[in-house]
C-alpha cells in the first residue's frame, strides 16, 4: 500500500468588476499537496481566456475591457511548480458600465424666482436619482432624492447635479449651469412737465446693461408704440406712458410715468370795479406764480 498525492492544482478565481467594462480576475489556485514546495501552484504559467475572442493572457493577476456589457465566462489554466499537473476552470463575470445619463431644461438663462423642470435625459432603467442644487455665490445648497424629474424654483444663478444608479451598481454624475438674472429697473429723467406747444425729451434707463424698450399708450398693451431708450412728444394733453424693459435674457418688468402738459390760465372775479373795491386775481396750471402790476400794488 502507498499513498498517491493529488498534485493536480485546485481552481479558484477572484474577480471584480469595474463601471468602465473592466473586469479584473486573480488566480487563488491551490494544490492539495501542500508538504512539497513543488507542489504549488506556478501564476507565471497562468493563462487567460476572457471569452470574447480577445488575445490570451497570462500571469496571476490579469484584466480586461469588454466592449459590450453582459456576462462573460473567463476560463482560467493553471500550473502546478513542477508543471507535472495543470487544471482548468471557468468563472462567469459581469462587464459592467456607467450609465448614459444627461440633464435636459426648457432654459439655462432664467429670471430669479422663476421655476424650470429638469430631466433626466436617458432611455435605461436607472434608480437612486440624487438632485442637488447649489448656489454659486452662496454655497447654499438642496439636495431632492429618489425623483426622475425636477421642478425648482430660483433664487440666484446655481449647478445643478444629477446623480443616478443602474442595475448593476454603477452611477454617473452630470451637471448643468442655469444663470439667473434680476429682473431690471426702470429709471426715467428728462421732461415730464412741458408747456403747451414745447417738445418733451424723456429718457429712460435700466440697472442692467443691454436692455430693450417698448412704449404703449394704454393699458392694452397688444403692441408698442415707440421704442428705444428716448421718447420725443409734444403732447396737446397730459398723456401717460408705460415702459416695458426687456433684459437680454428676457427678464421683463414694467414702469409708467406721466408727461404734464402745463397751460397757465389767469381768472379774475370782476374786470369791472371801482375805487377801493377789491378783485381776486386767480392763477392756475402753473408751478410758479409771480405777480407785477403796471402801478405798484403793495399786496
Amino acid at each position: 500500500q502507498t499513498t498517491v498525492k493529488n498534485k493536480k492544482p485546485y481552481i479558484a478565481i477572484d474577480d471584480s468588476s469595474m463601471c468602465d467594462g473592466t473586469v479584473i480576475v486573480t488566480d487563488r489556485s491551490q494544490c492539495f499537496s501542500v508538504d512539497d514546495p513543488s507542489d504549488a501552484v506556478d501564476t507565471s504559467l497562468s493563462v487567460w481566456d476572457f471569452g470574447d475572442g480577445s488575445p490570451l493572457q497570462y500571469g496571476g493577476t490579469a484584466s480586461h475591457r469588454y466592449s459590450e456589457l453582459g456576462n462573460y465566462n473567463v476560463t482560467l489554466t493553471t500550473y502546478a511548480a513542477n508543471q507535472t499537473c495543470y487544471a482548468e476552470g471557468s468563472r462567469t463575470v459581469k462587464a459592467r458600465r456607467r450609465p448614459p445619463l444627461n440633464i435636459t431644461t426648457e432654459d439655462t438663462a432664467i429670471c430669479r424666482g422663476e421655476r424650470l423642470r429638469f430631466m433626466s435625459g436617458t432611455d435605461v432603467q436607472l434608480e437612486n436619482y440624487r438632485w442637488v442644487v447649489t448656489e454659486v455665490e452662496s454655497g447654499r445648497s438642496d439636495t431632492i432624492y429618489n425623483d426622475q424629474e425636477l421642478m425648482y424654483t430660483f433664487r440666484d444663478t446655481s449647478i445643478v447635479e444629477l446623480r443616478a444608479m443602474n442595475m448593476e451598481g454603477c452611477d454617473t454624475t452630470v451637471q448643468k449651469m442655469i444663470y439667473v438674472e434680476d429682473i431690471p429697473t426702470l429709471s426715467v429723467n428728462g421732461d415730464t412737465i412741458v408747456c403747451n406747444g414745447t417738445e418733451a425729451v424723456v429718457n429712460v434707463g435700466a440697472d442692467i446693461a443691454n436692455c430693450t424698450f417698448g412704449w404703449y399708450l394704454d393699458t392694452t398693451l397688444t403692441s408698442p408704440s415707440y421704442t428705444g431708450s428716448q421718447l420725443r412728444r409734444t403732447p396737446t394733453q397730459d398723456e401717460t406712458y408705460y415702459v416695458k424693459v426687456t433684459t437680454p435674457n428676457g427678464c421683463q418688468s414694467w414702469g409708467s410715468f406721466g408727461i404734464h402738459l402745463m397751460v397757465p390760465e389767469m381768472s379774475s372775479n370782476k374786470t369791472k370795479m371801482c375805487a377801493d373795491e377789491t378783485v381776486v386775481l386767480k392763477g392756475e396750471g402753473a408751478v410758479y406764480y409771480e405777480r407785477t402790476a403796471t402801478r405798484p400794488v403793495p399786496s
